[in-house]
């Protein structure tokens, strides 16, 4: 089955796990699998609910070229509407009579690109985490030295300055431990 606007063909393979659950189930994994390709053939990530009226018409556009995929498309209709379980029975009614795989994928180039991506989302990831860790740091930094200018005699223990600095900030009494070590800001006496 071809859609019109794109050429490229992939493999789609639904596991034999996919048949054990409900209609229901089986209909709500078929709109995930397409949701996914469709999200890595369009690289728009944005969340279901903003973009379901452009899914919708991509799903409504589709034309199944060869008759044998007809079901698959009929099933992704109702998947589009939220007739999961009409899309369920359809797609398992297809997948039964042409076997576990399926040759579904022409509709949507399925996340191959996303799979190579991830590692590159994984990327962006840690480097989000570590500016969150640096802009704690700072936080951290910060409120000790406001703390420790705030009073009029030393603090005894590095955990006294923790408990304020858990009071200020909100953050963890470890992390903040973690950071105050870090900073060489712990109080030794």
């Amino acid at each position: 089955m071809d859609q019109s606007t794109k050429g490229m063909a992939a493999r789609v393979v639904f596991d034999d796990a996919a048949l054990d659950g409900s209609d229901e189930d089986l209909g709500r994994h078929l709109w995930n699998v397409y949701l996914r390709a469709w999200r890595a053939e369009t690289h728009c990530y944005a969340p279901t609910e903003a973009i379901a009226e452009q899914i919708r018409r991509s799903v409504l556009a589709l034309e199944a070229n060869d008759p044998t995929n007809n079901s698959v498309e009929k099933a992704l209709h109702k998947a589009v509407v939220g007739d999961f379980s009409a899309a369920g029975r359809s797609i398992r009614h297809h997948m039964m009579d042409k076997g576990i795989k399926i040759a579904a994928a022409p509709l949507v180039a399925l996340g191959i690109a996303a799979a190579k991506r991830s590692e590159s989302f994984r990327e962006k990831g840690i480097g989000a985490q570590k500016k969150v860790s640096e802009e704690n740091r700072m936080t951290v930094k910060n409120a000790a030295l406001a703390l420790q200018k705030q009073r009029t005699r030393p603090y005894d223990s590095t955990n006294q300055l923790v408990q304020d600095i858990v009071k200020e900030t909100g953050l963890k009494k470890t992390a903040i431990q973690q950071h105050l070590e870090a900073l060489g800001m712990t109080i030794k006496k």
